[in-house]
């Protein structure tokens, strides 16, 4: 590869990520992604970051959407245990994304920042999608774990003794604590206390909610935490509308507790689908 031959680089804001691009830009004309998966105020500034670092040109998507409906929400419906893992959920979209992108811009090569099991999601998936590009990690010596630190709409991996960021301290929480009403159609959240709201405005309603309550620490085997407190609650919720529902859609309101680090079921009631009349008409 030349100069002229273009990259695209999957880019966090950080500063080994910097450095990554300014590693790249001696070799090659760098385009950088970066993807809104939820960051929130870390997203500030990451495209003049990029460019200052060397890219030619930054792109900031934002997959929060297609995120919460493609990755998020079955990984609730098939109860996978994927708060503790959310690099699993990460990579193929982190892939899709990087081939998408690389076909728009005619790179023939990709690039990320990870190393160990998050790489080796990353660029299996890649070369599953697209064998012809070249995949490249040119900071595969640090010891970095992006996907799985990265936030997912309430999904934060802690070491231990790290601050907690979206969850208060349950004995800190309020003791009279709250009542929240869940309601859904075909399976999908579709309002949280009697108010409409599409799947990614549920998640962040929830994070605010139930972590001010404490609840959504998720420990880690081994060590750490994640703190995932609206994939706590939605996963809680979701089950018992499923064992109430014997067959047919998934619809009806699920009312849950939230007080001082606990969640639990109140009452789940199922709505009915109407009946269908035949038609008497004579003929």
């Amino acid at each position: 590869m030349t100069k002229n031959d273009r990259i695209v680089f999957m880019f966090s804001g950080g500063a080994d990520a910097a450095a990554a691009v300014c590693s790249l830009a001696e070799d090659f004309t760098v385009v950088t992604l970066t993807l809104d998966v939820g960051q929130g105020h870390e997203l500030t500034g990451v495209r003049e970051r990029a460019l200052a670092s060397g890219a030619s040109r930054a792109h900031v998507l934002d997959v929060r959407d297609e995120l919460a409906r493609k990755y998020f929400w079955p990984a609730v419906q098939a109860g996978r245990p994927f708060l503790t893992c959310p690099g699993e959920l990460l990579a193929p979209l982190v892939a899709a994304k990087l081939i998408e992108l690389a076909k728009i811009e005619e790179a023939r090569a990709v690039a990320h920042e990870w190393s160990g099991e998050d790489a080796l999601r990353v660029e299996e998936a890649v070369r599953a999608l697209d064998p012809e590009l070249e995949v490249r990690a040119p900071l595969s010596s640090a010891a970095l774990s992006a996907l799985d630190e990265a936030t997912l709409w309430s999904s934060a991996r802690l070491a231990a003794g790290t601050p907690f960021e979206l969850t208060r301290n349950a004995a800190d929480a309020p003791p009279e604590g709250a009542s929240i009403e869940i309601s859904f159609c075909n399976g999908l959240p579709e309002r949280l206390n009697g108010i409409d709201m599409s799947l990614v405005e549920a998640i962040e309603s929830l994070e605010t909610l139930a972590g001010a309550h404490g609840v959504g620490r998720v420990p880690l085997k081994g060590n750490g935490w994640i703190e995932a407190p609206a994939a706590v609650v939605l996963e809680i919720a979701y089950a018992a509308l499923s064992a109430a529902t014997s067959h047919g859609p998934l619809d009806g309101t699920v009312v849950l507790r939230l007080r001082q680090g606990y969640c639990a079921v109140v009452s789940c009631s199922r709505r009915e689908a109407p009946l269908a009349i035949a038609s008497t008409e004579s003929r």
